[in-house]
């Protein structure tokens, strides 16, 4: 994501959807000085002051220009804060006039900050006409980004009106998400309240709002005990989206620490495959020797391929060390029966890029023609099955140098 549309995601996850003010409220108790980008210390109440005096000599025209000058080559708490003081208690009639010369919130890679506040305040006056003026609109990450915020902060005022017009809506941005916007709403009351609201809940909302509070308790084994004990009477299947939340959330960080996680959580089988699978990908890509070790110690833990795949991405990032490896393995057909078998599936998965699959085809042939030379029969019925395109690379003359 840009950095624009960073800022702008913070702008309306964190500032409208705390309610602007409020946000700056708190923020100026940790740091008095925050509101003052120069680092001098305005005070708000000389800030005000400083607005008041410009407002006797400027137009409404001529303020809203003003405005968008200063939020945009200056968009921090000293310029935002004034900005939506004086937004946040426009009507309707200013709204329409002060939009006219603001222009398009969805313009401008999202830098256009006072369209985008002028949007959220008329989303606190008719909600459903300010989502309808971009709903239709052509999808973009823009639009992503200032539809979620403003539907937001609809939800926060009236959150079963939004979500009944997310889900009416949802086909015409189909990246909506009307469930998790519900369920982040409903964490406004304490975890255990939001809970039992939640039984009361359509399905989807209730296993967003489960697997928000299990990603947010993962960290420790006591956190994870008292979410699972909030869980205590829900179903198998919802203890398991608690339980797939919390392996990713580890994962993020440790795919290694999700692993030794897992056997801990009430998974549901298909669950636990999936999410094993996730974090030996995601393990092998970031640390293959490691995956390749984890794997050799947890001899149950992963299949063929997978144990494939981080051979081969070991290989790829140091080729010395993984032959070293190799060459002291105690079944080493193994390996390379393994080896083939994950190039080979990695190659059917991504059929982009000639110069990819001819630099993973060399490396097939090599894995293949050492298996070949341990276990003849072996490697024979495994080429007999592959794919031809894939074989090829293996039977061809040239060995898989060109295509």
């Amino acid at each position: 994501m840009p950095s624009s549309l960073r800022y702008l995601a913070f702008l309306l996850g964190g500032a409208i959807l705390s309610g602007w003010a409020g946000y700056s409220l708190r923020e100026r108790k940790a740091n008095p000085e925050a509101i003052s980008s120069s680092g001098q210390g305005a005070t708000r109440s000389a800030v005000r002051d400083d607005d008041r005096s410009r407002d006797a000599v400027e137009d409404f025209p001529a303020q809203i220009r003003r405005m968008m000058a200063e939020t945009t080559k200056a968009p921090q708490h000293a310029t935002l804060i004034p900005a939506w003081d004086k937004i946040r208690g426009f009507d309707l009639a200013q709204l329409d006039e002060a939009m006219l010369i603001a222009g398009d919130p969805l313009e401008g890679s999202g830098r256009n900050v006072v369209a985008v506040m002028l949007l959220s305040r008329w989303a606190q006056l008719d909600p459903q006409a300010a989502l309808a003026s971009i709903a239709e609109r052509e999808e973009s990450s823009v639009k992503e980004v200032v539809l979620g915020g403003v539907l937001g902060t609809w939800m926060e005022n009236d959150p079963d009106a939004a979500y009944q017009w997310a889900t009416a809506n949802v086909k015409k941005s189909p990246w909506l998400r009307p469930e998790s916007l519900r369920a982040t709403a409903m964490l406004a009351d304490p975890a255990e309240v939001a809970l039992e609201k939640s039984k009361r809940m359509p399905e989807g909302v209730r296993r967003e709002l489960i697997g928000i509070l299990a990603r947010s308790m993962a960290g420790s084994a006591e956190e994870r005990e008292r979410c699972f004990a909030m869980l205590e009477g829900m179903s198998s299947s919802e203890r398991s989206v608690a339980a797939q939340a919390m392996m990713r959330a580890t994962a993020s960080s440790s795919p290694q620490a999700a692993l030794e996680l897992m056997e801990s959580l009430p998974l549901e089988p298909q669950a636990l495959a999936a999410e094993r699978s996730a974090s030996l990908q995601r393990f092998s890509g970031e640390k293959p020797a490691e995956a390749v070790a984890w794997l050799e110690a947890h001899p149950d833990a992963g299949n063929e391929k997978e144990r494939g795949i981080a051979f081969n991405r070991w290989i790829e990032r140091d080729e010395a060390a993984a032959t070293e490896w190799l060459d002291a393995h105690e079944n080493p057909r193994r390996v390379l029966a393994d080896a083939v078998t994950g190039v080979n599936l990695e190659m059917l998965a991504n059929r982009s890029g000639e110069d990819w699959r001819n630099h993973q085809g060399k490396r097939l042939r090599s894995f293949y023609d050492r298996w070949e030379k341990q276990d003849p029969d072996a490697a024979a019925r495994w080429l007999g099955s592959a794919a031809p395109d894939v074989a090829n690379y293996i039977t061809r003359e040239d060995h898989g140098d060109e295509q």
